[in-house]
């Protein structure tokens, strides 16, 4: 099994993670991408080598902005979703009292 070491400049510690497979490694003019399979996280998203979310523990980063939000409004029906890349938003929404959610 490969081990992927994340390499976040601001971490005192190191994490090492196993890979299971390798779904896609690419270089833009901005970053480094890298989606891979992990036994433990399911899929993980890797930006310059700091994982950003994986698919175990995301809900934590929505169920914080979007309920927060929803429970600030006193009557949320309607929800328009700007952006959203990876659905988390537009999911949460739907175990609310919104009725309509829009994404873009």
């Amino acid at each position: 099994m490969i081990k992927f070491f994340e390499k976040d400049p601001y971490a005192p510690i190191q994490y090492v993670y196993e890979v299971s497979n390798i779904l896609h490694h690419s270089k833009s003019p901005f970053q480094e991408i890298m989606v891979v399979e992990n036994p433990h996280f399911g899929r993980m998203l890797i930006l310059d080598g700091v994982v950003q979310i994986t698919e175990r523990d995301e809900f934590f980063y929505h169920e914080m902005l979007v309920h927060v939000l929803l429970h600030a409004h006193p009557n949320p029906r309607k929800v328009i979703v700007i952006g959203g890349g990876d659905g988390g938003w537009s999911e949460r929404c739907s175990n609310t009292t919104v009725s309509k959610r829009s994404t873009s």
